[in-house]
Formats: structure tokens, sequence, C-alpha cells
């Protein structure tokens, strides 16, 4: 039988995906769980109709969402974990949080209405809100583990 390279990419991403499901089948799905609460932020932002203060509004919002997300999932997580794995995920937060406020500055800097007009607040929000989003996913996935 010859084995062609799509096949092999399947049967990779079939066992991937599989390993996830079973990293600890007694625990709920906290990441299915988040990106269902996250929908309606999705939804909205996709609207034809927004104006562009609704696009602020809409994005602010979802930023705050993520940030009670970020808080919960690091808190769930932390309360799960030995002190060893605590102090380790503490500093890898405080890394992250630095990581996070240095990305926030070069996007307000950089994506600007005198260099991209009435779009930079949309590009500024999508950015801010896709890595918060990305951290949530992956402490949640750390949570998955415990």
């Amino acid at each position: 039988m010859k084995v062609t390279v799509p096949s092999l990419a399947l049967a990779g991403l079939l066992l991937c995906s599989s390993v996830w499901a079973i990293d600890n089948p007694d625990s709920s799905d906290p990441l299915e769980s988040f990106r269902t609460k996250a929908r309606p932020f999705a939804a909205q932002i996709q609207s034809p109709a927004n104006s562009t203060q609704d696009y602020h509004r809409i994005y602010g919002d979802y930023l705050q969402f993520l940030d009670k997300e970020l808080n919960q999932a690091y808190q769930s997580l932390m309360i799960r974990l030995g002190d060893t794995e605590k102090r380790q995920l503490r500093l890898a937060q405080r890394q992250w949080l630095k990581y996070r406020d240095a990305e926030f500055q070069f996007v307000d800097r950089n994506w600007t209405a005198a260099q991209f007009g009435s779009s930079s607040g949309l590009s500024r929000g999508a950015y801010k809100t896709s890595l918060v989003r990305a951290r949530v996913e992956a402490l949640l996935g750390y949570l998955q583990n415990y």
C-alpha cells in the first residue's frame, strides 16, 4: 500500500487531536466553555452594521471579558498546582504580562490614525484581543492536564 504525504499528515493530525482529548478524560473542557462564551464577541465584531465607535466599544468590552477570563484561568490553574509548579507559573505569568504590556505599547504607538486612518483603532483592538485570547487558551490548555 502506498502512503502519501497528505495521508500521513492527516493521520498525524488525528493522532494529535486525540491526544489532546485524552489528557485528562475526567475533566470538563474549559477551553470549549471559554470559546462558547467568546463567540458573541466574534459575532459582534463581524457585524457589517458596526460604526467605528461600535468597533471601539466592542473591542473594549471583549478585552475586559478576556482579562476576566485570563484571571479566572490563572486562578483555576494555580489551585491545582503544587508549590513548585505554582512558583513556575507565577514567574511565567509575570513575564507574559510584561510581554503583553510591551506589545500593547508597540501596537498603540504604531497603529495610529495618522498612519492608518480610521481603521487603526480596529487593528489595535484586533491585535490586543488576539494576544490575550491566545494566553487564555494556553492557560486553559494547561488546566486540562490537571
